[in-house]
């Protein structure tokens, strides 16, 4: 062939290489601009790109173990545990939305409740039945939760989020015995969504807690002021908890950690710092205060920031330690002599996302995501459409990650009088309610109002009109005692679900003392930070004033609010007729 002809073909050749060439740039380009063009479709389609599913597959069991646990706490010790919350009182305290659920008055039908969460645990620990167990585990812990108002803590209202959540995720597709028994149910993989609602969850929960500290308590070092400088009798601590100084760093240490945490665990160069604090905070908090299971769900739950992948790779490295290798191990090249982990699926990216459309079971999936976290993200807020002081009213505290925010000891006394008979009566509280109740009930209006309507309706007998007042006198985070019910209010006629309640008074402002406790407030000289940073807060001799002090309030209390309630059924007796 003459080359004059190869030549030509050559030519040729490299004309067609070249528009192909140019072709695909012009597609590439067309499809970046399609991308940068079209943001929420291509958020919409990276939802749903593959992760490696091994990361849900870890924490279902690090959940089902603490959820089992939780549920043998009751069990145990003879179900001692359920008897003092619900069976030691004939009081129910119930949320506003849940008054049907109602104590069962066989508690051999509540022993039952709690060995099914047990088994359910367990369930949920091996995957099997998981969706099954999840959604009994979410049903049976709620309804065990709204039994009874007066034991509320956040970390139960977490574990009926997450465990709600735990219903709609694919946590059984691998490293589950459903996934051995239904091959059809198995799966390395899962969506990118079900990583990503899971850490907003929590970065809400984080953010909100650092939030609720940026108030005027807080930063003044209370309550926690209190709290650390009496846990003298810590175990391997105790002696550095007495100084004021231990108090302020947990005081802003915690507002800082919850603030920045979220961002520091998103965020891949601060990961491993974001998983030290992480891990100093709670086990800290599990070792000072002892908050049951809620340090250890936090622990567990931090690991949803690390790479999808990571129980796959630590089970490869294992594997490898014994000199076995497995279908995740690159072969070993001329370029890399040794054996490295080859992930499963691609880190999902938005600069790799194909924008396609999603089917109808998709785009309801991720609405009803959505709804969720926004109802996560809108329900703390909702203090703010109260005036007042959240920590004293109460109004929007609950279900708002305002944790450990107050210390509040009060002092309440109930009366009753019959109308009719024109009687009067002292209502015993502490001989009716339990040792947990009757610490919470008169700190709390919303269990103040529940419970004058108990004495309405249950303590006095063939009674036809009784009316109920109450005295709570409270000394929040350190500051002088204040009436917080006023007596003179009969709480019998007042709808105990309408808030704001009439009864409840306001807190004064802070005095200038307790505003001199602010660290910008302070003499900044060696004198001054003796004695706000080492010194020590509290010894036996000062706990043991603290609670001569209350004794005296409470004394003193008593005889005021009998005297109130003197005056204010002699205006009634007036107003019925009884006197003139």
């Amino acid at each position: 062939m003459p080359s004059s002809d190869l030549r030509k073909r050559k030519g040729k050749n490299k004309n067609k290489d070249n528009d192909k060439k140019e072709k695909k740039v012009e597609k590439n380009k067309k499809e970046e601009k399609e991308i940068k063009g079209n943001f929420f479709q291509l958020f919409l389609s990276h939802m749903y790109e593959e992760v490696d599913a091994s990361y849900l597959a870890f924490f279902r069991m690090m959940w089902g173990w603490i959820m089992a646990y939780e549920a043998w706490t009751y069990i145990t010790m003879d179900y001692g545990k359920m008897y003092s919350v619900y069976y030691s009182s004939p009081v129910q305290f119930q949320y506003y939305g849940f008054e049907f659920c109602k104590i069962p008055a066989d508690p051999e039908w509540l022993k039952l409740v709690f060995i099914v969460l047990f088994i359910a645990g367990i369930g949920i620990t091996i995957g099997f039945f998981y969706k099954t167990c999840s959604l009994i585990y979410f049903i049976l812990f709620t309804y065990t939760y709204v039994l009874e108002q007066s034991v509320y803590l956040n970390h139960f209202y977490l574990v009926c989020v997450l465990s709600l959540m735990m219903v709609l995720l694919p946590n059984n597709t691998c490293y589950s015995l459903d996934s051995i028994l239904f091959p059809k149910l198995h799966s390395d993989t899962t969506h990118n969504w079900t990583l990503w609602v899971i850490r907003a969850e929590l970065v809400i929960v984080y953010t909100f807690a650092g939030v609720a500290k940026m108030n005027e308590d807080w930063l003044r070092n209370e309550p926690l002021r209190q709290w650390v400088c009496e846990k003298f009798n810590t175990p391997y601590i105790g002696d550095y908890l007495i100084y004021n100084g231990t108090a302020w760093l947990f005081s802003y240490g915690g507002l800082i950690y919850d603030s920045i945490v979220g961002a520091l665990l998103l965020y891949k160069p601060t990961l491993y710092l974001g998983i030290a604090l992480t891990l100093g905070f709670h086990l800290t908090n599990k070792l000072v205060f002892n908050i049951g299971i809620f340090p250890w769900m936090m622990i567990a739950s931090t690991f949803f920031f690390f790479d999808t992948d990571w129980p796959r790779y630590a089970i490869h490295k294992i594997r490898l330690a014994f000199g076995q290798e497995d279908k995740y191990t690159k072969p070993k090249t001329k370029t890399f002599q040794k054996a490295v982990f080859k992930p499963l699926v691609k880190k999902p990216s938005f600069k790799t996302t194909k924008i396609r459309k999603l089917t109808f079971s998709e785009k309801l999936m991720l609405i009803i995501a959505a709804v969720f976290l926004l109802q996560q993200l809108l329900t703390p807020l909702r203090h703010n459409l109260y005036e007042g002081t959240t920590a004293w009213n109460e109004y929007g505290h609950k279900f708002s990650w305002r944790m450990k925010l107050r210390t509040k000891k009060c002092n309440v006394f109930f009366y009753a009088y019959e109308t009719v008979s024109d009687t009067a009566y002292y209502v015993p509280t502490d001989k009716i309610l339990n040792r947990k109740q009757s610490r919470k009930v008169g700190s709390r209006p919303q269990l103040i109002i529940q419970y004058a309507h108990w004495i309405r309706d249950n303590y006095l007998i063939n009674a036809t009109n009784t009316e109920v007042y109450g005295y709570s006198y409270c000394k929040l985070n350190g500051r002088p005692w204040e009436m917080l019910s006023n007596g003179s209010v009969n709480l019998s006629d007042l709808d105990k679900w309408e808030v704001p309640y009439k009864f409840v008074t306001e807190i004064s402002p802070l005095s200038d003392d307790l505003i001199a406790q602010y660290p910008w407030n302070w003499e900044w000289s060696w004198k001054s930070l003796e004695t706000h940073i080492f010194s020590k807060g509290s010894s036996r001799e000062d706990i043991a004033a603290k609670r001569a002090d209350r004794d005296r309030a409470y004394q003193n209390q008593s005889e005021e609010s009998a005297a109130g309630f003197e005056e204010t059924i002699t205006k009634r007796r007036i107003e019925l007729g009884y006197l003139r």
